[in-house]
């Protein structure tokens, strides 16, 4: 059986402002980019699903926005998965903590976002950033 090539078919590394027009931008990039190469509707969906939260939660709750910081996106895209990485300057340690979270009850105003990320994606993983902040990275196999 052969080994699938270690290095991506594609990368793209980029800079947004926190702002919904970027997120929009992005996120209408990447569809297209995950339909240009085979991956199916629902995989499609699934992967936007979970990305649009993490990046939403990296210009809200991390306070990109309120600092004026932007976000750091990488996505790469393998023969056998897609990977993504959203890095902000947000605090680590809240987020992380709440990084298993199950889905809250009916009568919560917030916390599904974290519950949506894990279930849309293959694996995820935060992890602290050199200097501060926090890494979210995201798999989805084809």
């Amino acid at each position: 059986m052969a080994v699938p090539d270690p290095r991506p078919e594609i990368t793209v590394d980029l800079r947004i402002a926190p702002e919904a027009e970027a997120v929009r931008v992005v996120r209408s990039h990447l569809r297209s980019l995950l339909e240009a190469y085979g991956f199916s509707e629902p995989s499609r969906e699934s992967v936007l699903l979970g990305f649009d939260e993490v990046l939403v939660n990296a210009c809200e709750h991390a306070g990109s926005r309120a600092r004026g910081e932007t976000v750091e996106l990488a996505v790469a895209l393998f023969v056998d998965r897609l990977e993504i990485e959203v890095r902000d300057r947000g605090d680590f340690a809240a987020r992380a903590a709440a990084a298993n979270a199950a889905l809250p009850g009916e009568d919560a105003e917030s916390g599904r976002g974290l519950f949506l990320i894990q279930q849309t994606m293959d694996a995820v993983e935060w992890r602290s950033r050199e200097g501060g902040g926090t890494c979210v990275r995201l798999v989805k196999r084809r």
